[in-house]
């Protein structure tokens, strides 16, 4: 490409110079005839600004030509370029929704608003104080289902082929131990035995068995049955629920659920 501009430069410059002699030879040709005329010589600089001055015109009277094909040119690559996508909207209904959540006294509670539906793809617009969003309805559905899986869903356990006993060396300590005899049991059976039936066990599928002993001190306590759906499910988990009712004071079910649980339930 730079090649051919210098090239063109230079015999645009050839043709300047063929052109500017040629016309000096037609000026003196002119003026020697206007001599013998006796008429007036004319300047051969005169000429030379005559001839510039109508190249000028002519190309300006074309520029807004050029001009409008230039833009024309310019929006039509824009037109390609950018995809167009009709929204409705109603300044009217902007205006009714705008009063409305006027009314909402989001100086004292910040709480979403929504505004309203949207077409694509079943999405709702909101607002807080601070924020506008969009709410996706089946997020929403899914976060109720998890919440309502946290707090009600129980895992069936399974009968193992050899019950665990639970000792204080198998939890590293006897406060673990403390916490299940606290719990509520279900009616004593003909062999004296007696199930937890405490929802914080049963749902996260434990079934603990209460066998007496002697004495108070001599009862023990072992694993029965244990829910089979989660992989590794165990006495470290036990421990888990336990620790949430030691030391956060869990009272609901959804407030101990193990980690894997929780996995297995989202």
């Amino acid at each position: 490409m730079i090649l051919n501009s210098l090239r063109y430069e230079e015999k645009a410059t050839k043709d300047l110079e063929r052109y500017n002699s040629q016309m000096k030879r037609a000026i003196e040709q002119e003026s020697q005839m206007s001599l013998k005329d006796g008429r007036k010589k004319i300047k051969p600089t005169s000429a030379w600004n005559l001839a510039q001055k109508h190249k000028l015109k002519t190309s300006l009277s074309n520029q807004p030509k050029l001009d409008e094909l230039l833009q024309s040119q310019i929006e039509k690559r824009r037109s390609q370029n950018i995809k167009m996508v009709q929204i409705p909207f109603s300044m009217k209904n902007l205006k009714i929704n705008f009063k409305k959540q006027n009314k909402v006294d989001l100086e004292e509670k910040d709480e979403p608003c929504l505004i309203h539906n949207l077409r694509f793809p079943d999405a709702w617009l909101m607002t807080s104080k601070t924020e506008v969003m969009l709410l996706n309805p089946y997020r929403v559905e899914e976060a109720l289902l998890f919440k309502r899986l946290l707090e009600n869903h129980k895992l069936p356990a399974e009968p193992l082929e050899k019950p665990i006993m639970l000792t204080e060396s198998l939890f590293n300590g006897s406060h673990y131990l403390d916490v299940l005899y606290k719990m509520t049991a279900d009616d004593q059976r003909y062999s004296g035995s007696t199930y937890l039936s405490d929802p914080r066990l049963t749902a996260n599928g434990f079934k603990i068995k209460l066998i007496p002993g002697v004495s108070i001190t001599e009862n023990y306590l072992e694993i029965e049955g244990m829910a089979n759906c989660l992989p590794f499910y165990g006495v470290a988990d036990l421990k888990e629920i336990l620790n949430a009712i030691l030391n956060r004071n869990a009272k609901e079910v959804y407030e101990c659920r193990p980690r894997k649980v929780i996995s297995y339930l989202e």
